[in-house]
């Protein structure tokens, strides 16, 4: 029963991020999205935050299919994105 409060929180927590991240998508201007900001471009970012909270909370067991992996975008933020991503393509 308890367990099942914590996962119940987490989830709503999580759910709750993914929501802000959308939200950031949504507004972000057209003139940052493909800047360099932090040391990485902004879109990478947000694809890192996502496809790492893929990663580590998929099934035990499970196949991990890197997004956009032919695109040479590179989620782990191990070097530069060599091909744009749009908003569309984050969502």
């Amino acid at each position: 029963m308890e367990n099942d409060m914590i996962l119940k929180s987490l989830r709503k927590h999580y759910f709750l991020s993914i929501s802000m991240l959308e939200k950031i998508i949504e507004i972000c201007p057209n003139e940052l999205w493909n800047t360099k900001k932090s040391g990485y471009v902004f879109w990478q970012q947000l694809l890192h935050t996502i496809a790492e909270s893929h990663f580590f909370l998929r099934k035990e067991n499970t196949e991990y299919n890197e997004p956009f992996k032919d695109k040479n975008v590179y989620p782990e933020l191990d070097k530069e994105p060599e091909t744009n991503l749009t908003k569309e393509d984050i969502k």
